[in-house]
């Protein structure tokens, strides 16, 4: 007897485009595939898109161990401080600090901190990358909570605004302090105007 299921007329190829449901079920697994990779591709771009809009400010360490994001598009102070505690972190004539709401950086194993304690007399951290040496932020410690702010190192922030910085601890200063700008002589004192020069 002949098999009519051996003989029976083949079916007409359909084209690589053709919806799932003409092409059967190896089809719909690929196209399900296609239209999931679609789907996280525009995810990624609208996240991209929505970051770049909001200008949260990106920030890394010299050697890209270390990478961060701000909670807040710009910080809410910026200081050039004159110390000398500052000169020898940034090895340089000053440091520039800029000032944010606190965020956590020590959940990247590449960071490491030690502590020291200010003129002030208050307990502070300085986080740096433990692979390039690249100084972080300073965060004051405090007995059950978190800092309000910490204090991110200028020059590692993408886009930062320079202007308008307040210069600190200007008594121990090596070079020249701008006319004009908010000084302080030492620590400043946040319940009196800024003298300026």
């Amino acid at each position: 007897m002949r098999d009519d299921r051996l003989t029976s007329s083949t079916q007409t190829p359909q084209p690589w485009n053709a919806g799932p449901l003409q092409r059967g079920c190896g089809a719909c697994v690929l196209y399900t595939f296609r239209l999931v990779l679609t789907i996280s591709y525009l995810h990624r771009a609208i996240r991209k898109q929505s970051t770049k809009e909001s200008n949260i400010m990106n920030g890394s360490c010299a050697c890209g161990s270390v990478t961060f994001t701000t909670p807040t598009d710009t910080p809410l102070n910026l200081f050039h401080c004159h110390c000398i505690a500052c000169r020898k972190q940034s090895s340089s004539a000053f440091g520039t600090s800029a000032i944010f709401p606190f965020f956590r950086v020590d959940d990247n194993p590449s960071v490491s901190y030690f502590s020291r304690t200010c003129d002030s007399g208050r307990k502070q951290n300085c986080y740096f990358c433990n692979k390039c040496g690249s100084r972080i932020l300073h965060a004051h410690v405090f007995e059950g909570r978190d800092p309000e702010v910490v204090a991110v190192k200028g020059g590692l922030l993408e886009g930062l605004n320079w202007e308008g910085g307040k210069h600190i601890f200007c008594r121990s200063a090596v070079v020249p302090i701008p006319e004009g700008v908010e000084r302080w002589e030492g620590e400043p004192d946040f319940s009196k105007p800024a003298p300026k020069v």
